[in-house]
């Protein structure tokens, strides 16, 4: 079982107010899809993002990037 969790800063235009969140995801596609509209948002700044292998209780920190076809993905950051 594998699990992507997203943190990220997000301000409310209305309050000027700003905090922090986290939202976990199960698959990469619907991480992707969280990740674009963290990015394409002015409010939202995109803090780190983890994938836990809950089998093999491994964790890598990835960053999102563009593949060869331009579209977003997911690398692991060098250590």
């Amino acid at each position: 079982m594998n699990r992507y969790f997203i943190a990220y800063k997000h301000t409310d235009d209305y309050n000027y107010e700003t905090d922090e969140r986290v939202t976990s995801v199960d698959n990469k596609k619907d991480t992707l899809e969280l990740l674009s509209s963290i990015i394409s948002c002015e409010d939202d700044e995109l803090i780190s993002i983890v994938h836990y292998d809950f089998v093999s209780h491994v964790s890598k920190v990835l960053k999102p990037t563009l593949n060869s076809k331009m579209k977003l993905d997911l690398v692991e950051v060098e250590k």
